[in-house]
């Protein structure tokens, strides 16, 4: 009897202790099947997302009027509700995107989400377009993500 009774102490302590409130989950998983192939970044030391179809493409010039830039956020653990903040790099040569602010839509499509944003024309062509996202994006339960730097590089020519 004491055997089970050491053994029931020693389950109720590690049930009531071994998973503190601030313990951190593994993944990102958000409960409803989204972000689970994501670890769980810390604000110190963030998660990339993972990106795909990214157009412009990097390394590639585009006549300087109606660019689509686009790219599909793969299985994302959470919606970008509180927009994106874009940063131009030194590199950057192209001038102010018009118009400005950018608008970004974004398409769900399954677990994935596609954003897009046109760029009538950039202030200055020819020039080079290096754009990046620089927050810090944070889900439900507290893991942090980053976007690969840069998000969009290209070439703009005179249309």
């Amino acid at each position: 009897m004491s055997k089970l009774l050491a053994f029931f102490s020693l389950s109720v302590s590690v049930g009531l202790f071994g998973c503190g409130a601030d313990s951190r989950p593994t993944t990102a998983d958000d409960g409803r099947g989204h972000g689970a192939s994501y670890a769980c970044g810390t604000e110190q030391n963030p998660v990339t997302f993972v990106l795909k179809d990214v157009a412009p493409a990097a390394g590639t010039s585009v006549a300087n009027q109606s660019i689509v830039q686009q790219f599909t956020l793969v299985d994302p653990p959470f919606l970008l509700t509180n927009g994106l903040t874009f940063s131009f790099p030194p590199n950057h040569t192209a001038g102010t995107p018009r118009p400005l602010p950018l608008q970004i839509a974004v398409d769900m499509s399954a677990k994935d989400h596609v954003y897009s944003t046109t760029v009538d024309s950039w202030s200055t062509a020819p020039g080079h377009v290096e754009m990046g996202e620089r927050a810090t994006h944070l889900n439900a339960n507290g893991c942090a993500f980053v976007f690969p730097s840069p998000l969009f590089s290209y070439d703009v020519t005179s249309p």
